[in-house]
């Protein structure tokens, strides 16, 4: 959950929300918050006190009824209009089939087609090959959904602000033709490497059999070494 960005909130409500949590959960041990100077801070200064309010989020946020607790969702969701509402601009972290991570900056109420649009653009995703590829949530026990059009994914990234990984959503192969696949490897650098990790991962998985499908990943990993040469 490291490095996840939220909404920026004012110091007081900050401290509203330790001493809200402190009454609601009197036997927790909550950590402290980052001192509030009494004059004015410079960028230094404040970077690092916006550090240290994020990492009492994390810390506080690992106890899951804590997180999960109405007083720290309304403070996550941050609706007040003094913050622009639901079309206040937030970053969403999202995981790529390669296992690297992408930041995208995108409205509170954007949908999931939109977030992943954005995405797309992000990373440069060709338009031939984004339509073979979806936003899915990671649930429990490692299940993965695929979102439905009008989802709003930053609702589902606020929900989950306790789990373990650095985020729930997630882009995934929405492909079932290996004829397909092969012809957008042979094309298109990104969809080669993108295929052969979601293969790699589905098999450390347990959800496909190496002995089915493992002349399908070397054969992705020679077409990446290929265009690794190329490159």
């Amino acid at each position: 959950m490291a490095g996840r960005h939220l909404c920026s909130r004012r110091y007081r409500e900050f401290s509203n929300l330790h001493v809200g949590l402190k009454k609601e959960f009197p036997d927790f041990g909550f950590p402290k918050l980052p001192g509030k100077w009494p004059f004015s801070l410079s960028d230094q200064q404040l970077d690092s006190r916006r550090r240290g309010l994020e990492q009492y989020l994390e810390k506080v946020c690992a106890v899951r009824v804590i997180a999960e607790s109405d007083t720290m969702q309304d403070f996550l969701t941050d609706m007040d209009d003094e913050h622009g509402g639901s079309t206040a601009l937030v970053d969403l972290k999202v995981l790529l089939p390669d296992r690297t991570t992408v930041v995208v900056n995108v409205r509170k109420n954007s949908n999931t087609e939109e977030v992943y649009q954005a995405v797309v653009e992000k990373i440069g995703l060709p338009q031939e090959v984004s339509r073979y590829f979806a936003l899915f949530e990671i649930v429990e026990y490692g299940f993965e959904r695929r979102l439905s059009p009008n989802e709003f994914p930053h609702h589902l990234y606020i929900q989950n602000y306790s789990t373990a990984t650095a985020t729930c959503l997630l882009v995934r192969k929405w492909l079932f033709s290996k004829d397909v696949e092969v012809r957008l490897a042979s094309l298109h650098p990104m969809a080669a490497t993108f295929f052969f990790w979601q293969a790699v991962d589905d098999v450390n998985k347990g959800q496909i059999k190496p002995g089915n499908k493992l002349y399908e990943l070397k054969a992705l990993q020679h077409c990446s070494r290929k265009m690794e040469v190329r490159t």
